[in-house]
C-alpha cells in the first residue's frame, strides 16, 4: 500500500517521463510483473484493471479476459493477506 503522491515532485524527479503513475514505478522498482492499483475505504476495496490510459485504449487494448481474471486473483490474494478470509468479489464495467 502507498500513500498519496505529490505529482509535481514525481514529475520533477524524472519519474513522470518513465512511468504514467507511481503504481507502475513501484512495480518496476521491485521487479513486480503482476500488479494492480487497489483503493480502500472502510470495508470496500476497489482494484483497477487498467490505470493511466485513455478510455479508447482501455477498451481496445488492455481490458482482456486474462487481465480481468488476473486482477480478480490479485484482489482475492491481497484481501486474504489483509485478513478477509472469504472476500466477496464483484466485477463492474
Amino acid at each position: 500500500m502507498t500513500n498519496p503522491i505529490h505529482k509535481e515532485s514525481f514529475n520533477l524527479g524524472g519519474y513522470g517521463r518513465r512511468f504514467p503513475g507511481h503504481t507502475e514505478m513501484l512495480a518496476a522498482l521491485t521487479g513486480t510483473e503482476s500488479y494492480c492499483m487497489m483503493l480502500a475505504s472502510g470495508n470496500l476495496r476497489v482494484c483497477h484493471v487498467t490505470t493511466h490510459v485513455s478510455l479508447l485504449d482501455a477498451l481496445t487494448k488492455y481490458i482482456t479476459t486474462e487481465r480481468v481474471l488476473e486482477v480478480i486473483r490479485l484482489a482475492d490474494g491481497v484481501c486474504k493477506q489483509l485478513g478477509i478470509a472469504e472476500p466477496l468479489i464483484g466485477v463492474a464495467g
